[in-house]
């Protein structure tokens, strides 16, 4: 047994519990689509005032999308850019939605709450525009020395489909990081995608974002990493946390949007990603793959015996799920989960098989509330049941996330009935059971071979639909009645 694990699980478990929910430790985020936010004044002043909410909603670090002002010229594809990912000048803070003043307010009251604030760098591209400022001077994004220029923009398409297919069923880093190359030659669909070997393109966009170093913004988002070359992405990183741990002696956290489904290729990509980086401690993934598995059981006819076989291939066979942040919902994911509890069950499932918190939404704190994929909202709702779950179940999943030694096991595996556990060094033990089938299910669990002849506590921690569970204290059985399309989570721990 790990004794340092066994340690923190008996004297130091409170103070290892309390640390690990810190400023500096724990993520757990809420994304902010600042352009579909309808404040009273500001966008900026008004999340100044939503910190409180933000704070009681368990959130330490606030993801905002891109805070830059954005180009006019209208796109030729989308009607609508409610997201701000198409930049016109990547150092300038929109005055729009408050200008820099203000976001500098935001971010010292946000660490007042212990809050870090997030945001995208988006280096790959402007936005729709036929000219652009850059360094001062006036540039046509159809000029080749500063953009990628294919003469036909469907074999883009083409081309993207092959490369992303071929980075899918990659089962090589090297193979996988050369599609990854072939990808980057090719602009992201028809934005004006800037050319990452020019020199003044390099030194544009790290002094664009060292302004946000400077402004105590010290977590960032990649976005569309799998569109930009390796060595450059490398080199930016490395640069960017050498001048936060220069100014502010803290370093980055930079989370990679990577959107790769299969749990082996993002591997072999983290893997490839991780060796080059100079200082990689803070450097975490969105799980894609995870994301994709999960939100199949709104299908009804699939079946927890391929959530149980995704869940043990990960566990025996990578070594990356502690960079892993999950999510089940983002602004490119099209529809919203509209029924509420299959976006209950999932979120449950997403937090109980991660190691780290799931992040929550624009919107989507509150199950069955966000009916399009970009809602605009005024305010969050601190005790909506989503935002509530990830808290709570998170909260208590610390000790097992800390701890190596963690064990995943599953009871009972039918098509629409799962009873799995988390162990804890055969001492303390968080048991999900969860019914998606329209029939209540009453099934028992024995604890005896876990326990034996030891007293046990047992705790319910989040339950649904009035499930419940009866201990039938001489047998060490757990009596567990599930409600249709529910779930249970109750902890079990050894007294001493």
């Amino acid at each position: 047994m790990n004794e340092n694990c066994h340690h923190r699980h008996q004297s130091n478990m409170i103070m290892q519990f309390e640390k690990d929910k810190d400023y500096h430790s724990n993520l757990k985020m809420y994304f902010l689509l600042l352009r579909a936010f309808d404040g009273k004044t500001t966008v900026f002043n008004d999340i100044i005032n939503l910190l409180p909410k933000f704070k009681k909603l368990g959130i330490n670090t606030l993801w905002l999308s891109p805070p830059q002002p954005q180009t006019a010229a209208a796109p030729p594809m989308f009607a609508l850019n409610d997201h701000g990912y198409w930049p016109s000048d990547h150092g300038k803070i929109d005055p729009v939605l408050g200008g820099e003043i203000i976001f500098e307010q935001l971010v010292k009251e946000a660490h007042r709450y212990r809050i870090d604030i997030a945001i995208d760098t988006v280096l790959n591209h402007f936005g729709y525009a036929d000219e652009v400022i850059l360094n001062g001077k006036k540039v046509l994004t159809s000029d080749p020395n500063y953009f990628v220029i294919v003469p036909n923009i469907q074999s883009t398409y083409n081309h993207h489909e092959e490369l992303n297919w071929k980075i899918n069923e990659s089962l090589d880093v090297m193979n996988l990081l050369q599609y990854r190359e072939q990808l980057s030659h090719y602009p992201l669909f028809d934005l004006p995608t800037l050319r990452k070997d020019n020199s003044q393109i390099r030194s544009y966009l790290l002094n664009s974002y060292k302004k946000f170093i400077d402004m105590k913004v010290t977590t960032f988002r990649i976005d569309a990493a799998k569109h930009m070359p390796a060595e450059f992405l490398i080199e930016f990183s490395n640069q960017l946390n050498n001048y936060s741990l220069m100014k502010l002696n803290r370093s980055i956290k930079f989370i990679w949007e990577v959107y790769i489904s299969n749990s082996h290729a993002l591997a072999k990509f983290i893997q490839g990603t991780l060796e080059s980086l100079y200082d990689s401690s803070n450097t975490f993934f969105y799980d894609f793959p995870m994301r994709e598995e999960f939100k199949r059981i709104q299908d009804l006819n699939y079946k927890f015996e391929w959530l149980v076989s995704f869940i043990q291939y990960r566990e025996q066979t990578q070594q990356y799920l502690n960079r892993l942040i999950p999510l089940v919902e983002d602004h490119d994911d099209g529809s919203p989960i509209d029924n509420p509890l299959f976006a209950r069950m999932i979120y449950a499932l997403t937090e109980f098989y991660s190691r780290n918190s799931t992040f929550i939404y624009h919107g989507s704190e509150q199950a069955g509330v966000r009916k399009v994929n970009r809602p605009r909202i005024n305010t969050i709702d601190e005790f909506g049941d989503i935002g509530l779950l990830i808290d709570r179940l998170g909260h208590r999943l610390l000790p097992y996330r800390i701890c190596q030694d963690t064990r995943t096991l599953f009871h009972t595996t039918e098509p629409d009935l799962l009873v799995s556990e988390k162990r804890l060094m055969n001492r303390r033990s968080m048991f999900l059971i969860m019914n998606k089938s329209s029939i209540i299910r009453t099934i028992d669990l024995s604890l005896q071979d876990l326990y034996r002849e030891n007293q046990i506590t047992i705790e319910k921690i989040l339950e649904v639909n009035d499930s419940q569970f009866e201990h039938i204290v001489s047998s060490k059985l757990l009596r567990l009645t599930i409600s249709p399309f529910s779930y249970l989570l109750i902890e079990t721990q050894q007294i001493e």
